[in-house]
């Protein structure tokens, strides 16, 4: 089972949904929600020493910093990151350029679609061994 996650979305529904799939599924023990993706990147990188998510779910479209903001401003933190969080983007999208766009962020695991579905959640939760 996973220690620690982040859903990351100003949906508070979304968020609601997202949370109840994990926690029905079991795949993390803590799940914290932000609407706000300044505060869950500040709680990131402010200590660094701070113990990590190792999941992230991350909305794309989202006021002040969405998604892509989120994921660049992580950028030049990439190498402490490494091997420590995976993120997955979880969007309404459809747009095969989201998903491309995404690829091209390293500690971007996958582009999933809402709303999270339990098979999902189990395909998650066979790449993390216990």
């Amino acid at each position: 089972m996973i220690h620690k996650a982040f859903i990351v979305d100003d949906d508070e529904l979304s968020t609601y949904l997202t949370q109840f799939v994990l926690e029905e599924e079991q795949l993390v023990d803590n799940i914290t929600c932000y609407l706000d993706a300044e505060k869950a990147f500040k709680d990131i990188v402010e200590p660094i020493t701070n113990e990590l998510p190792e999941l992230i779910f991350l909305d794309l479209n989202m006021p002040y910093m969405n998604g892509w903001a989120f994921l660049d401003a992580l950028q030049p933190y990439e190498k402490k990151l490494h091997n420590r969080l995976k993120i997955y983007i979880l969007s309404s999208s459809i747009n095969p350029t989201d998903v491309a766009r995404s690829e091209q962020y390293k500690l971007v695991a996958g582009f999933l679609h809402k709303p999270l579905e339990s098979s999902v959640v189990n395909q998650i939760k066979n790449m993390f061994p216990n």
